[in-house]
């Protein structure tokens, strides 16, 4: 649904949204032998399948649900100001967690549409401010929140198929929230001969999910399972500048130039209580605080690619 209104100089738009969707891959494999001709390489024309394998089949489904409002104002083309506010559900989250809430604003000012700023030069210069949340599911699977086990056709258990235990959910993940705040500014010059645009953002991603690695001793598929490790900033900018070398109309040709320049620095500022009680469990010391046995942990106010071991 959506609403626009313009009056004198003044422009408003307003948007509201609701998604239902349903995702579901399904995969299946099978390993065959004893092919006679290699022009008929279908899985038909096999004799048999190899010795000791079934055909298996696999099942993702994703099911979310969305809601999302947003208004944009302008003034003059020249003073912009929007915001955005979205709900979202996903199943592939904990049952402890399934919706997360976010929200957007942002301001530009096109200088270029003043008139005391027009010249044969520099034809753009936009400034712009965002700040804001957001989240996403596309990075993640159902296995991090579910405990998952495999049915293995042709093996019963009093007359039940058997399950074998193949991964550790954790109902309790919640949604990663990302915070961004960034500044920057677009230049054109000559019209379209040059154009540059220059960022500078400050993200912190909260509830960050990850790999948990453990001990044997916990009983956990593969010595891991996925927990919401706590706050990660990254600070750094983004500049591009995208140069006309070349256009021919006449001839439909057109030659770009695009150079890139990006700096990003992470640092783990936060953990969370869970990750920091297995520090201490997984750290071994003597009477007198001496490590013991080799430990990783998660060190708070580190690069968040750094982790901390110590060895005998």
């Amino acid at each position: 649904m959506q609403y626009s209104n313009k009056f004198g100089k003044h422009q408003l738009v307003a948007n509201a949204v609701a998604e239902i969707r349903k995702q579901n891959t399904v995969g299946n494999r099978n390993t065959v032998t004893g092919y006679v001709d290699d022009r008929f390489m279908t899985p038909q024309m096999a004799l048999q399948y190899a010795a000791g394998s079934l055909p298996e089949s696999t099942s993702l489904p994703v099911r979310s649900v969305g809601f999302l409002g947003s208004l944009f104002y302008t003034y003059d083309n020249k003073y912009n100001v929007s915001g955005t506010l979205r709900s979202d559900g996903a199943s592939i989250y904990g049952s402890q967690n399934r919706f997360g809430t976010f929200w957007s604003a942002g301001f530009s000012y096109n200088m270029h549409n003043e008139e005391w700023f027009k010249n044969d030069f520099l034809t753009r210069l936009r400034w712009y401010l965002n700040a804001g949340t957001s989240s996403t599911v596309s990075e993640f699977n159902v296995g991090m929140v579910s405990t998952s086990y495999n049915f293995l056709s042709g093996r019963n258990y009093y007359n039940q198929y058997a399950a074998i235990y193949s991964g550790q959910g954790n109902p309790a993940v919640r949604w990663p929230e990302q915070q961004q705040r960034s500044i920057g500014a677009e230049f054109g010059i000559m019209g379209d001969f040059l154009k540059v645009d220059v960022s500078f953002y400050d993200r912190v991603t909260n509830r960050m999910i990850s790999t948990v690695n453990v001990a044997p001793s916990f009983g956990f598929y593969d010595n891991k399972f996925f927990q919401n490790l706590g706050k990660v900033q990254n600070k750094g900018f983004e500049a591009m500048a995208n140069m006309r070398i070349l256009n021919n109309s006449a001839k439909d040709f057109s030659w770009y130039l695009s150079l890139g320049a990006v700096q990003n620095r992470s640092k783990l500022k936060e953990i969370s209580n869970e990750l920091r009680t297995l520090n201490e469990s997984l750290v071994k010391k003597d009477d007198k605080g001496n490590v013991i046995q080799p430990s990783q942990y998660y060190q708070q106010g580190q690069s968040s690619a750094l982790s901390v071991r110590y060895l005998l």
